[in-house]
């Protein structure tokens, strides 16, 4: 699948983004974010704001698009602003990855921003 990395350190403990990857997301792609600052606490879920316009699964991971998944959830097109749990903390400095699987053909969504809290 295609990957997409934003390579720009957030100094700051505020692990956040603005963002727009309009209708290109497919199966298999993944956004990836080098490197955002979670300091010493971890958050307890993340928020994602997209407009799907297919039922997927979104994944986080840390790391490489391959790491420790912290996070994944079945989204409808229904849904524009979604809040899912992480099942693993996150602290530090680290990079965070977004993979969208669909069994749909074509472009499924539209990924605008994020939010770790």
């Amino acid at each position: 699948g295609t990957l997409v990395i934003w390579d720009e350190y957030n100094t700051k403990d505020d692990p956040r983004a603005s963002l727009t990857i309009s209708g290109s997301i497919v199966n298999g792609t993944t956004a990836g974010f080098r490197y955002l600052q979670f300091g010493p606490n971890s958050p307890r879920s993340v928020t994602v704001v997209l407009r799907a316009q297919a039922p997927l699964t979104l994944t986080i991971r840390t790391d490489s698009r391959e790491g420790k998944a912290v996070a994944s959830a079945r989204i409808t097109p229904e849904q524009q602003e979604i809040t899912i749990p992480l099942t693993s903390g996150i602290i530090g400095k680290r990079a965070v990855y977004f993979a969208f699987a669909s069994e749909t053909a074509g472009p499924v969504a539209s990924f605008d921003r994020f939010t770790f809290d």
